[in-house]
């Protein structure tokens, strides 16, 4: 004979009952009642800005990565990493795109190769140079996927502006570019606690004299709740500058440095160049939690290195590669492709290498590859961890059909109604703490690889890599959570219990029958016989009774004393809500 109860763990954005198959010892293996316990699932926007080097040699380069955003924006808008049609994670609802180039002038003075000022300055660009189908000029600068919008559409239109053409300046400053970009004028309430809004080099050349685009021309990109993300294109190393007079011919101090040298020769002057620092803090800053920064470099890393997990060592390969070739003028390039050159960029793998010891997600591929591809499926990898992915901590046991035995119940927000075509029915109203009714529905359940709409359980080798333990909940897409959406899963645990003896407790005739820790008990009336065990007001189930940890040594070393209030397990259904539990618990239901 078999009974059945339950209990609900939070779980990477998902309350999960994941309760064990099998017989589980001396103590029930839940801590948590299946009632009243709810955790948000809603998942994150995402700001993308693309920083494009418009120098001279970029022309293939530009053309590899405007072919790879079409995939790029599927994988995101659809949660698919792998392309087989699956959800390997939570899709972006709402994105906002934007491009900016890396060209931030020379100054005031005419340098060869750059115009004066400020060059593009850093504002998100509207413009197209390709004819038909692009327009010439397009009504905003952020280019927004989801909502119902073509996706190809907008894709193709980003294409056009990340066309930026090869006119800009020989001295590349893309860091600059970026933090310039998005920089608010002062701190605000989604910026880091310690942010430092900061300052840029006026069209005079005065340094620090003006502020960030970030609340001027860019205003309507950056949303305070979105994962942002940073993707930078060069062949180049970055040569931001707090001094723009390293840029010119004539400046005294750079008398006889060839200008291709320049930048490379920068860091000899301190008070010239941009600190590294002033990037990770900044870019990162501009986030509450540096998790949800996501920082890419597609730069002149050699192929050699990827994937270049090994930040250290491509940062010591890329400063042993500066050097200079016979002529005496230029570098000796890191990586060549069929494209072209690419130069070692030391500066964007420092901010890397900084970014990812402070918390961000970092990506660094090389550009002189084949293809673009990996460089893409990599800074999509990362992008996919900023989102909940349901990872699960334990297995669950399959049955009939690969289907588990658990239940997944979706709350949506107040106004939203469930959608039987995206595998919802309806459970009941549910009146909130604002007197608001919200629709809890019931999720379909569908097995791994099925088309359905619904949710499934994965326990392939795609779990392992976004979770890193192969076990977690997907959802088919067109079945994914919406925003405000909240969720419970229920799995049944079974209780085994011994056929030649009867499974209820009877605590009047515990001498003839006696009880046992899991069998069901009368919670009213708190026995479970002689044998010194209580009646789990929480599960209706014999467990060992406690006012501590130590009381639990007994139950084995991973019990511990659960003594939350019967209110905070049960809610309103507490008869005692202010009662401890005082049960041994485990501190989870895996195996």
């Amino acid at each position: 004979m078999r009974n059945e109860a339950c209990g609900a763990i939070a779980i990477a954005g998902l309350l999960v009952a994941g309760c064990d198959e099998r017989p589980v010892g001396v103590v029930p293996p839940c801590t948590h009642s299946e009632r009243g316990l709810w955790a948000a699932t809603e998942p994150s926007a995402l700001d993308l800005l693309l920083v494009i080097d418009d120098s001279a040699s970029m022309a293939e380069e530009q053309a590899a990565l405007i072919a790879e955003l079409p995939r790029l924006f599927e994988i995101l808008t659809h949660g698919d990493l792998d392309g087989d049609g699956g959800q390997e994670f939570t899709a972006f609802p709402w994105i906002h795109a934007g491009v900016v180039t890396a060209d931030l002038g020379a100054g005031p003075v005419l340098v060869p190769g750059c115009s004066e000022g400020l060059g593009d300055d850093a504002i998100l660009r509207q413009s197209s140079r390709r004819g038909s189908p692009c327009q010439s000029r397009y009504p905003s600068s952020v280019f927004t996927f989801g909502g119902g919008a073509s996706n190809d559409e907008v894709v193709s239109q980003l294409g056009c502006v990340t066309d930026v053409g090869t006119s800009g300046c020989r001295f590349v400053q893309p860091l600059e570019a970026a933090l310039k970009a998005l920089a608010p004028v002062s701190a605000r309430s989604w910026t880091a606690t310690d942010y430092d809004p900061p300052r840029f080099l006026s069209v005079e050349g005065v340094p620090d004299g003006t502020a960030g685009q970030g609340e001027g021309p860019n205003l309507e990109f950056l949303r305070p709740g979105a994962v942002l993300a940073v993707l930078v294109l060069t062949d180049d190393d970055d040569c931001s500058v707090r001094d723009d007079g390293l840029f010119d011919p004539d400046d005294p101090r750079f008398a006889g440095t060839p200008l291709d040298l320049r930048c490379a020769r920068a860091a000899d002057h301190p008070s010239i160049e941009r600190p590294i620092e002033r990037y990770v803090r900044g870019l990162s800053g501009l986030r509450r939690s540096p998790d949800t920064f996501v920082f890419g470099v597609i730069a002149g890393v050699p192929t050699t290195l990827e994937p270049v997990e090994d930040l250290e060592r491509a940062l010591a390969e890329a400063r042993a590669s500066v050097r200079v070739d016979d002529t005496g003028a230029q570098l000796v390039p890191s990586c060549t492709s069929g494209r072209g050159e690419a130069l070692p960029p030391v500066r964007l793998l420092e901010t890397a290498r900084d970014l990812d010891a402070l918390g961000a997600r970092v990506t660094v591929s090389s550009i002189c590859g084949d293809s673009l591809a990996p460089a893409i499926d990599a800074f999509a990898a990362a992008l996919a961890r900023t989102q909940p992915i349901g990872c699960l901590y334990q297995p669950l046991v399959r049955g009939d059909g690969g289907l588990v035995d658990c239940s997944m119940y979706e709350l949506l927000a107040a106004g939203q109604r469930c959608d039987e075509g995206r595998g919802r029915t309806l459970e009941e109203l549910v009146v909130d703490d604002t007197g608001s009714g919200r629709a809890l529905c019931h999720v379909a359940q569908v097995a791994l690889g099925a088309t359905d709409p619904g949710w499934f359980y994965d326990d392939t080798g795609a779990a392992l890599e976004l979770c890193g333990w192969p076990y977690r909940i997907g959802f088919v897409h067109g079945a994914e959570p919406g925003p405000g959406a909240e969720h419970r899963m229920v799995c049944a645990r079974s209780v085994e219990v011994d056929s030649s003896r009867e499974p209820w407790c009877d605590a009047d005739h515990a001498r003839t029958t006696p009880c046992r820790v899991g069998m069901f008990c009368d919670r009213d009336d708190d026995r479970c016989g002689t044998a010194g065990l209580s009646c789990d007001p929480v599960h209706a189930l014999c467990g060992i009774p406690c006012e501590s940890d130590e009381d639990c040594v007994a139950a084995g070393a991973d019990a511990r004393c659960d003594l939350r209030s019967l209110g905070a397990l049960l809610g309103p259904a507490a008869a005692e809500p202010e009662r401890p539990r005082r049960i041994c618990v485990r501190p989870t239901c895996g195996p």
